[in-house]
């Protein structure tokens, strides 16, 4: 499998001081794979979520992609006074898609029964799967996620997982960017953001998700 994503002595910088945030980053992430990287708050997680879907760019270094890259933020970014399924009509407009799968990324994501309801008047934790659900429609080679389980319930970051598993079965490279050490534990690879770069943890192999259909 190719790579999707290549972050090569990436670096990045901020504040009036210019002091370096980020440097020497070198990350790749192939087709299917899913990579999580761990940090605590202020490790600088949210700036390398935004290099690595081309947000933002490098002030050091290169990042390059193969393919389509879309970013889940950690705030909600769609429309606060759409509907949950207007939220996801918009979305499904944009990229095209024939809305054959709403039924099934709607029953993924937990949003089931919340389909008329504004997305600002959604429970707290039902807003990041909102913005997962949209990913899901929009049918990226690559999705870089910001901290999303934060806010989750036990129920809801078991549908967050599986969700992970189907991105990996359709072929999607994957990139959490997390401080929840068991999401990061999920991914096939795993690196620890700390003192501006990055260093690659063991591999841990998932076994196999059970066969189902992907919603991609």
């Amino acid at each position: 499998m190719g790579n999707v994503l290549e972050m090569k002595n990436a670096g990045c910088r901020r504040g009036w001081r210019k002091e370096w945030l980020l440097d020497g980053v070198e990350l790749t992430v192939a087709a299917g794979e899913r990579a999580g990287v761990f940090g605590i708050s202020g490790a600088g997680k949210t700036v390398l979520a935004e290099l690595a879907s081309g947000l933002r760019r490098p002030d050091r270094g290169t990042v390059e992609h193969s393919g389509t890259a879309l970013l889940v933020t950690q705030e909600f970014s769609w429309y606060q006074d759409l509907t949950v399924g207007e939220n996801l009509e918009f979305c499904r407009l944009i990229h095209g898609d024939d809305g054959a799968r709403l039924p099934r990324i709607v029953a993924a994501a937990g949003l089931d029964g919340w389909e008329g309801t504004r997305a600002s008047r959604l429970p707290a934790g039902l807003r990041p799967m909102l913005q997962v659900a949209c990913a899901l429609v929009g049918g990226a080679d690559l999705v870089v996620l910001d901290d999303p389980s934060r806010g989750l319930d036990k129920p809801l970051r078991g549908k967050l997982g599986a969700i992970l598993d189907q991105w990996r079965l359709a072929g999607t490279a994957v990139l959490v960017c997390t401080s929840d050490e068991a999401l990061a534990a999920r991914c096939e690879t795993v690196y620890h953001l700390n003192r501006r770069t990055l260093s690659r943890l063991e591999e841990t192999p998932a076994p196999p998700p059970a066969a189902k259909e992907a919603t991609r």
